[in-house]
Formats: structure tokens, C-alpha cells, sequence
């Protein structure tokens, strides 16, 4: 007996395993570090660390879903937890740099998508 979802569970936790580390790394990097570049990030600098910035949501997302795999009974719990809580957080990290407690400590510092814009059009 195969699980026809069972690479697609794999993935996601792979994925989300994966993306605790790079959490857990950005968490501990200094504020100078220069080991993320953003420059190979797609939209640029600046979306490039707003993407750093946003790990932990984005994380959040991923593993709500995978939650929502593992456990059928709970996909709907996880999927309002990863698209209406989850994304619109990371969103708004990625934007304005805020709510500060989600952002790694070396990167609270920085401004957010919209301000660094409004600020390149003065």
C-alpha cells in the first residue's frame, strides 16, 4: 500500500526542517552579515532582504501546511493559520519591517519595502 501524498508530505517537511535552520542561522547572524546576499534574491536589494527578514513567517507557512498534510482532520485549522495568519505577517514584515519580534535581531534595523521606496522617490 502506497500514500499518494507521501512525496508530497517529504517535501514539506524537508522543506520545513530546512527553513527552521535558515531561521535558526539568520536568528544568530550579526547585523553585518553579508553570507545572505540579496542581491540573488528576485526583485532585487531591497525585496531580497525583506525576504531575509520574513524567514520565520514564511517557515510558519510552510509548516502549517505540512501540519495540515500529516494530519487530514486539521488541514482546514492549518490552511486559515498559514494564509490568514502566516502570509499576511510575512507580508507585512516584508513591507514595513513589522511586527519587530518576528524579524531577526541583526535585521530590525532596516527599513521596510515601502519605506526604503518612499525614501529613493524624495
Amino acid at each position: 500500500m502506497t500514500d499518494d501524498g507521501l512525496i508530497l508530505k517529504a517535501v514539506f517537511l524537508a522543506i520545513s526542517i530546512l527553513g527552521l535552520f535558515t531561521v535558526i542561522k539568520l536568528w544568530n547572524a550579526p547585523s553585518n552579515d553579508s553570507s545572505y546576499d540579496s542581491r540573488n534574491y528576485w526583485g532585487g536589494d531591497s525585496l531580497g532582504r525583506g525576504y531575509r527578514r520574513a524567514w520565520l513567517p514564511i517557515v510558519l507557512v510552510v509548516a502549517f501546511l505540512t501540519v495540515g498534510l500529516f494530519i487530514p482532520s486539521l488541514m482546514r485549522i492549518a490552511a486559515v493559520g498559514a494564509f490568514l495568519v502566516a502570509a499576511p505577517l510575512a507580508a507585512t514584515v516584508v513591507l514595513f519591517n513589522r511586527p519587530k519580534f518576528l524579524v531577526p535581531p541583526g535585521a530590525r534595523h532596516e527599513k521596510g519595502l515601502i519605506n526604503e521606496y518612499l525614501e529613493s522617490r524624495q
